[in-house]
């Protein structure tokens, strides 16, 4: 696995592409007009600059000159779903479980024609093909839109790459069946809202007919009386080709951001991925909080026995600090052993100087690149009246006092009077990163 500093390097090594920049923006884009349009906020944990760098990154993975090679070198006919490196797709095919479709919408002379379908379990996945494009290059993208952009859906708008094929473009979608029941025989709502540069609304309502798949009840707890919550595993769907870990996870009514997180291994110790990890249903009930999700894995599983290991990603609100506050100070988490301790600062000639020591020097297993990384992002001062917004920081430098002990020194420079500026220490960046674990649980597939 690629540690932290390895990470680090990479990134900086990073050419973002400008097409696929643009292509993000515009998803952007039509996503903050969309909730201008809608009353209701989507219900969304989501960590924005991480979630547009994770755009950039997957998009300049598919940009790659090593992917585009192999991508050209494979014949998109009878392939596709190799090609768009779909196991599911793969597997269901060669059992012939795939089904055909030729519904065709077109406009401004761009014609979307709905290839396959499959709907397995839980996970629906199709192929498209585009003609009328006036590109001639090897790739282009498309942005999709899926149950009529349903606020309650997480990620209802997408974009999608598509791969040349003589004088059409094939394209491929994968996602999450987004309701609580799991219908024998359903459609989709299904629009591209762009081809290229050109914007549309070419529409479609997706037949999908449900792969006989088996369900194991299962009926198992983990309880973390500290964090008064409870991890309930409700049952296991085992599709034609995946399978989907179903659970029902309950918190105190106030902490509705924390989620869950499973990692899965056979009986044996070996690792099993887990690709897709969504929420079905949120809400607050009995004055709980309760969050049924689904964790699935792209394959079908026959082991006697799935091991689990559930973690819980925290929430934890910002706290601040005067720059005339009584030192030394204490900023601690309430629910994990994390904390900065403030223990000096001057203040001298529109320079502030403060030295801080993390989790009392304990690691939690991470190494010195995370925390300098955490020091120089999350503890920072910023205006007071802008607290709540995030920016890059302003102008300063971050030293290391004593590396052992998590010991750092900060300098910013900063206009106007001290008192106009705060220190802001945004602890859920540790919470995020390093989840409370839970009890291992041993779960049945038969």
């Amino acid at each position: 696995m690629m540690k932290e500093k390895e990470y680090l390097e990479a990134y900086k090594d990073i050419e973002v592409p400008q097409d696929s920049l643009k292509q993000a923006i515009k998803v952007g884009k039509y996503r903050a007009q969309q909730k201008k349009r809608k009353s209701q906020p989507r219900i969304k944990s989501v960590v924005i600059l991480s979630s547009v760098a994770a755009i950039i990154l997957l998009f300049t993975s598919f940009l790659s000159p090593t992917f585009s090679q192999a991508m050209a070198q494979i014949p998109l006919i009878g392939n596709v779903y190799a090609a768009f490196n779909d196991s599911v797709g793969r597997s269901l095919q060669s059992q012939g479980l795939v089904t055909e479709l030729h519904e065709t919408s077109t406009q401004h002379g761009i014609g979307i024609e709905m290839n396959e379908v499959y709907y397995d379990g839980t996970i629906v996945g199709a192929v498209f093909s585009v003609t009328g494009t006036d590109s001639r290059e090897e790739q282009i993208q498309a942005l999709y839109e899926i149950f009529d952009g349903d606020e309650n859906i997480s990620e209802s708008q997408e974009l999608v790459h598509m791969k040349k094929d003589g004088e059409r473009y094939i394209g491929h979608i994968q996602f999450p069946y987004p309701q609580k029941e799991l219908p024998k025989e359903t459609t989709f709502p299904l629009a591209f809202l762009s081809v290229g540069e050109q914007e549309g609304n070419w529409k479609f309502d997706v037949p999908i007919k449900q792969l006989p798949y088996e369900t194991v009840k299962v009926n198992k707890s983990v309880t973390d009386e500290k964090l008064d919550m409870q991890l309930h595993i409700d049952s296991v769907i085992k599709g034609k080709a995946s399978t989907t870990i179903e659970y029902t996870a309950t918190f105190p009514k106030d902490e509705q951001h924390d989620f869950v997180e499973l990692n899965a291994s056979d009986y044996s110790g070996k690792p099993i991925e887990i690709s897709i990890d969504h929420s079905i249903q949120r809400g607050v009930a009995d004055g709980r909080f309760i969050v049924k999700g689904r964790s699935i894995i792209l394959e079908r599983l026959n082991e006697d026995d799935l091991i689990l290991q559930p973690f819980v990603r925290l929430s934890t609100p910002d706290q601040f600090i005067s720059l005339k506050h009584k030192l030394p100070f204490k900023i601690a988490s309430k629910r994990q052993a994390f904390s900065v301790e403030i223990d000096k600062l001057e203040v001298h000639k529109g320079k502030v100087t403060f030295d801080y020591q993390i989790n009392q020097g304990e690691t939690f297993g991470r190494d010195f690149t995370f925390y300098k990384d955490f020091a120089k992002n999350d503890i920072t001062i910023v205006e007071k009246e802008r607290k709540d917004i995030y920016k890059a920081p302003m102008k300063h430098k971050t030293e290391v006092i004593d590396q052992g002990a998590l010991r750092f020194r900060s300098t910013y420079e900063i206009k106007g009077d001290e008192d106009d500026y705060i220190i802001r220490v945004n602890l859920g960046s540790l919470s995020a990163n390093i989840p409370l674990q839970l009890d291992e649980m041993k779960i049945p597939l038969k």
